[in-house]
């Protein structure tokens, strides 16, 4: 019976506690990538971010420790300031680009914790323009990474990171996103370490490796991993001894803002946090230009029609297309926003998006010149103006100018002349059947009438 009321008062206790909450739970990466540069998957190469609106900060280029950084902006102890971010378009030798849906701005207030003014504190941006932002403190761990942006804090002090990624195209950060956090290392009052919550719910993070510095001791422990189902929160916090490690995660939601928050150890060096953005192939164009004609004469007008097609898997922003006029073709008009320059007497297009395989129609009405030579050639050729273009990305239509064709002129009410040394028309051709037919009836009722007149006549007699 005492069994029987003691269970009942621990039912009734766990009945008022509500639910029951669960603790973080350690992860582990998919790869424990040791001291050998790896291949970081999930896009081919990735890229950092760099500043274009600094809120006033300078750009500095000289004073940062670390010889690969081509230039980094301090952060105020005091207040928020908003930086606006986009990622960084590689190269166009390295045949690729970012994807249209990541290409935009992206606005991270950073926010000092509230002691930091009176610390040593400091928090630092600082971007490459090719390569990763590694040296010989902390070797590159990664064969693909094409640029590099950093947030590195150090000395004391924490420091809050608030994305807001909802003026990229599609309003939200695509999933396919990589982060990185670096050197959570030291124990102390506080311990360093970071934390990432997001807009999204449930797990929204893939934990895909961890990388050790090849300088350090390599049978050190990785820093402690941890995801709290409640609050879908991932943090990280160091393991005392793990010596300048990268760990690497893969966003598997869209985000519309993300929030980090880095804490350095009383007296400690650094930590970061890099976003990456994923790159894909250049895309592939053709062009396909036709007036559905193969003569033209002058004085004619002609509509061409220019069908551009991505011939790639990627998507493209900003395509431009061009139609250089000869001299016997005059501009009327073209489609699409279409610019026409008369200094090189070209039609100029822009085409703000075409994804991959569509195909997008421009037209341009021209008109040929009046002193146009019968039995010339008019060559009028497109072309699409991208990296990748090759003979696909040039079309070129062809009209021979032939002699006006002559329309017979015509009488009023439609009746036509005949030619110089044309037969006469006959009545049927020349509407004189009709008028023949109206004779012929007033004749007869003529004829009628007086037959009537006739008849009454001698009636009466």
């Amino acid at each position: 019976m005492a069994g029987a009321f003691a269970a009942s008062l621990i039912g009734l206790s766990l009945m008022g506690a509500g639910p029951a909450i669960a603790a973080p739970q350690p992860i582990l990466p998919d790869v424990a990538a040791g001291q050998t540069p790896v291949q970081i998957g999930g896009s081919p190469n990735w890229v950092g971010y760099q500043v274009i609106d600094s809120a006033g900060l300078p750009e500095e280029t000289t004073g940062n420790p670390w010889p690969l950084v081509d230039s980094f902006y301090t952060l105020p102890k005091t207040g928020p300031t908003t930086l606006i971010m986009q990622p960084r378009q590689p190269d166009v030798a390295t045949g690729y680009q970012v994807p249209p849906a990541n290409l935009g701005p992206v606005s991270v207030t950073v926010t000092p914790d509230g002691g930091n003014a009176t610390l040593d504190a400091n928090l630092r941006f600082d971007q490459t323009v090719d390569g990763a932002m590694e040296n010989g403190r902390f070797p590159a761990p990664s064969v693909n990474l094409l640029s590099d942006g950093d947030f590195e804090s150090f000395r004391r002090g924490g420091w809050t990171l608030n994305y807001d990624f909802t003026s990229l195209p599609g309003g939200s950060l695509p999933a396919g996103s990589l982060f990185k956090t670096l050197d959570v290392d030291v124990c102390g009052t506080p311990n360093e370490g970071v934390s990432m919550t997001s807009s999204a719910s449930g797990e929204w993070l893939n934990f895909d490796l961890v990388y050790q510095n090849p300088n350090r001791a390599s049978n050190v422990a990785a820093p402690i991993t941890t995801f709290d189902p409640d609050t879908s929160t991932y943090a990280q916090a160091p393991n005392c001894g793990d010596i300048n490690m990268s760990s690497f995660f893969s966003t598997t939601q869209d985000l519309t803002n993300l929030t980090v928050h880095l804490q350095n150890a009383s007296g400690a060096g650094w930590v970061y946090f890099t976003l990456y953005s994923p790159s894909e192939l250049l895309p592939t164009f053709s062009i396909v230009k036709d007036d559905e004609t193969d003569t033209a004469y002058p004085g004619q007008e002609l509509t061409y029609n220019l069908d551009v097609t991505n011939t790639s898997a990627s998507g493209s922003i900003d395509v431009p297309v061009s139609d250089a006029l000869p001299e016997s073709l005059e501009f009327v008009s073209a489609s699409d926003e279409g610019a026409f320059d008369e200094a090189s007497n070209s039609v100029l297009w822009t085409i703000p998006s075409l994804a991959a395989g569509e195909v997008r129609t421009l037209q341009v009405t021209v008109r040929v010149a009046a002193d146009a030579v019968v039995g010339s050639v008019i060559e009028n050729t497109a072309n699409v103006t991208a990296p990748t273009c090759a003979e696909e990305c040039v079309s070129t239509d062809t009209d021979t100018v032939v002699t006006k064709p002559v329309v017979p002129p015509t009488q009023p009410g439609g009746v036509a002349h005949a030619a110089p040394g044309a037969p006469t028309p006959s009545l049927a051709a020349t509407g004189t059947t009709t008028l023949g037919s109206g004779i012929a009836f007033a004749v007869l009722a003529f004829l009628f009438g007086g037959f009537l007149v006739y008849r009454r006549i001698a009636t009466r007699a």
